[in-house]
């Protein structure tokens, strides 16, 4: 049985200008061995065993419930991105711990099947909600992560900026140069909520 192609073999042949297209390819013909079905193990540790590194997805009243613009209003949750999140594994996870996350991928087959894995994740109840949190909400945009039209009217107060962006493994497949504009702190937020530098984070170094 003939093993799967390598990235390299699957790009490196190709100019960057047409990865978007060749991303998409790889998603139809069912060439994502990258894909584990499931969240890193990474992002899932960190959640758990060391919540004291991100911000807070959602802030708790005196009663542990967490606080509302209004009663009838969703929880004020903080802001996630995802950036080439694939299948959509690790917003999920992120959802469920209450952050509202902004899911984006160049490939619209991907970001179509993560909708459906979404769909079902909720009817099977895959990922339980954190105790005291309400899920959080997300939103699948398709687009290329360096054509910043994507950003208007995302993250905090739709200012394109957001509290948290997890990447686990996207900046291994760039190019030096341009994985110094993935890594850009256009989109970290700044601030008492938010982490204060980057990429001298302490949650750059956790990840």
């Amino acid at each position: 049985m003939a093993s799967a192609p390598q990235l390299s073999e699957l790009f490196g042949a190709i100019p960057v200008s047409q990865h978007p297209k060749q991303w998409d390819k790889c998603y139809k013909e069912s060439l994502s061995p990258w894909d584990r079905k499931m969240p890193s193990l990474a992002l899932a540790d960190l959640l758990v065993q060391r919540p004291d590194l991100l911000p807070p997805a959602q802030e708790l009243d005196p009663r542990g419930s967490p606080l509302r613009s209004s009663p009838t209003s969703p929880a004020d949750s903080r802001s996630a991105l995802v950036p080439a999140c694939g299948f959509g594994w690790d917003a999920l996870l992120l959802a469920s711990f209450g952050y509202n996350v902004w899911a984006l991928d160049v490939s619209s087959t991907a970001i179509e099947k993560a909708k459906e894995i979404e769909k079902e994740s909720l009817e099977k109840d895959w990922y339980k909600t954190r105790e005291h949190f309400d899920r959080g909400s997300i939103t699948w945009i398709t687009a290329d992560f360096f054509d910043q039209d994507w950003a208007k009217n995302t993250g905090v107060d739709g200012t394109g900026k957001f509290d948290l962006i997890f990447d686990y493994t996207v900046c291994l497949l760039l190019e030096p140069k341009t994985a110094v504009i993935f890594f850009a702190p256009s989109h970290l937020r700044r601030g008492p909520n938010g982490p204060s530098a980057w990429p001298n984070s302490s949650i750059t170094k956790a990840v």
